[in-house]
């Protein structure tokens, strides 16, 4: 006969994060969000100014 696994009790750290540590995901997510936007920002901005050169020769 098998033996019905008992319910573990949950991770208390993992159910209720610290504040700080919430607050320093936040703020990492914020700047990967900001460093993407940024690096697009930049490529569109050099194809623009590669058409621009183009469009001198």
């Amino acid at each position: 006969m098998h033996r019905i696994m008992e319910p573990t009790m949950a991770d208390l750290s993992k159910v209720f994060p610290e504040p700080h540590t919430t607050k320093l995901r936040r703020i990492c997510l914020a700047q990967i969000v900001v460093s993407v936007s940024t690096l697009t920002s930049t490529a569109v901005l050099v194809s623009c100014l590669a058409v621009v050169l183009r469009g001198f020769n």
